[in-house]
């Protein structure tokens, strides 16, 4: 009976040892900070209780605006309701439009010490714009070197906006929308063998192509120019062919089109931050 007793009471033992090394285990993985890697969801009162914890980390910060500081930074507490002994800055290089006073907030940047040096590092073609006795108060005070800065409608304020086109640019882009659906509409009607349709779309295809040759001529752009007077070319080899039921011809010169256009989109189109395109520069 006494053995029986012992074996029962040493499985007991054994099982408890377990649960509090898991426990700990589980305890300790909390505990310990996130990979660099990792995007850390942290609260701003969190931030400035443990700074180093976070320190060289991308974070993902919610908390209350305080106040705006300048046209790029603001600082932010945990709640608004309540006055807090301590703020979190928040420098936002790329800052569109500010943030109203109370308003909640998430930021997602690099938790870092303040230090001009530092941020005239990591801050492309940016100047802090803090004035001297602001900076000296957050001096060596943990911040948040933002990317994003999402208001409560889901609109990121700090993401980049693309510069105002020119008014060349302007038309040109307007040339450049036309060009799909019009080239549709073309291959449409030469594979329907519809000469009409064929030859009204060859020729606004034709003005286009011309619209582009004339744009990049202006700004130098030999290949551009080359294959925009391809284009031209092969809109009246279109017409030709349509005006001599010759469907065949018609349709070698139509898948020439694509091609050619993915050319100089690959040479001379860039995307913006935004996700929209432009011609390069």
């Amino acid at each position: 009976m006494r053995r029986r007793l012992s074996g029962r009471y040493r499985q007991m033992a054994l099982m408890v040892c377990l649960g509090t090394l898991v426990l700990a285990v589980a305890t300790r993985a909390q505990q310990a900070p996130a990979p660099a890697a990792t995007l850390v969801p942290v609260a701003a009162s969190s931030l400035l209780l443990h700074p180093d914890l976070y320190l060289g980390r991308t974070v993902s910060v919610f908390g209350t605006v305080e106040q705006n500081l300048s046209a790029t930074t603001f600082s932010m507490d945990q709640d608004a309701k309540k006055p807090a002994m301590s703020d979190l800055l928040i420098v936002a290089p790329t800052l569109n439009a500010q943030p109203k006073a109370g308003t909640y907030m998430t930021v997602v940047g690099v938790a870092m010490r303040f230090d001009q040096a530092d941020i005239q590092k990591r801050g492309r073609n940016y100047t802090l714009d803090l004035a001297p006795n602001v900076s000296e108060r957050y001096r060596g005070q943990i911040m948040v070197f933002a990317t994003s800065v999402v208001d409560p409608g889901m609109v990121d304020l700090a993401k980049v906006l693309p510069t105002p086109m020119t008014p060349e640019e302007g038309a040109f882009d307007k040339v450049m929308k036309q060009v799909n659906p019009t080239n549709a509409e073309l291959r449409k009607g030469v594979e329907g063998s519809d000469k009409a349709m064929t030859t009204a779309q060859a020729l606004t295809l034709r003005k286009l192509f011309g619209e582009t040759k004339t744009f990049f001529e202006k700004r130098g752009t030999a290949d551009a120019v080359a294959w925009a007077s391809e284009g031209v070319e092969l809109m009246a080899a279109i017409e030709k062919a349509a005006s001599a039921g010759n469907w065949t011809g018609a349709q070698e010169s139509v898948a020439k089109v694509t091609p050619l256009c993915q050319q100089c989109h690959a040479a001379h189109r860039e995307r913006q931050d935004d996700g929209t395109f432009r011609v390069k520069k």
